[in-house]
């Protein structure tokens, strides 16, 4: 590995005893992602060097050139093999979360979420009543809270029955929420700030690459819905739709998406 400094290492796991000729045999394998000099982040199965762990140093065993939207958790599929290592490659099977038994709702990252729900982060960073150097800063905590959905039994459908809990017990919904993205979208088109509805419209196109269909498939039907008028109880219009956001976030969103993909066809 030739990264940049980053790490979210998932802890070392030994290498199988019962197969001494198997690749990294009688090894501590760790599990690692690291920030390419492209800005991409790819993740290895390496024996990490003991002076400077995720660097060329490593024993590289395996790599995933991952996606965008596969940064956030290591694949399970698509290894491949390092020059060090012997096909065929792994696949990976998730056993859960590296801490104490019955602490899996308990992690810093659980406690930093559910403190960002309760205290309405979210809502505060996507209506239109903050600075927009405050949203341009808040891209990271938006997708952090998007891959908390799938940690911890979150539910995949989101607001289930109206109810932004993701269903189970209360911890379960402190995660992305579908409402939260249709409040962003309403910045956006509200204008009533036009420097933060520019800022949420980036934030939502560098975002939804990365977006489960949980998440994504409700915030386009949002945007698409948005091209009609706006009505009121009479069925009056009240408002025009507003075409020309729409127009210029599918734009954005291609030209992000043709981008990204130029990327993985380079790397």
């Amino acid at each position: 590995a030739v990264p940049a400094d980053d790490g979210a290492a998932a802890g070392p796991q030994p290498a199988s005893a019962a197969a001494p000729d198997a690749c990294g045999a009688g090894k501590t394998i760790t599990l690692f992602r690291c920030t390419m000099r492209s800005q991409q982040k790819w993740w290895f199965l390496s024996e990490a060097d003991p002076v400077q762990p995720g660097t060329d140093k490593d024993v590289d065993y395996y790599q995933h050139k991952s996606r965008r939207d596969e940064e956030g958790l290591p694949s399970r599929t698509g290894w491949l093999t390092c020059r060090t290592g012997a096909d065929p490659p792994p696949s990976l099977e998730p056993r859960g979360v590296c801490c104490p038994p019955g602490g899996e709702e308990d992690t810093a990252e659980h406690r930093l979420a559910r403190w960002a729900i309760e205290n309405g982060v979210v809502e505060y960073v996507l209506g239109d009543s903050v600075h927009r150097e405050v949203v341009s800063r808040s891209a990271e905590l938006i997708r952090f809270l998007s891959d908390m959905r799938g940690r911890y039994g979150a539910s995949k459908g989101g607001d289930a029955g109206g109810a932004d809990t993701g269903g189970g017990d209360a911890s379960r919904g402190y995660c992305l929420r579908a409402s939260h993205l249709s409040l962003a979208w309403k910045t956006c088109t509200s204008k009533a700030d036009a420097a933060v509805s520019t800022q949420i419209h980036k934030l939502l196109v560098g975002v939804l690459p990365g977006l489960g269909s949980g998440l994504a498939m409700p915030l386009i039907r949002t945007v698409r819905e948005s091209l009609g008028p706006n009505v009121d109880g009479n069925g009056a219009a009240t408002s025009p739709g507003h075409f020309a956001e729409v127009s210029e976030f599918c734009r954005t969103v291609a030209e992000a998406g043709a981008r990204l993909w130029e990327g993985d066809a380079s790397s």
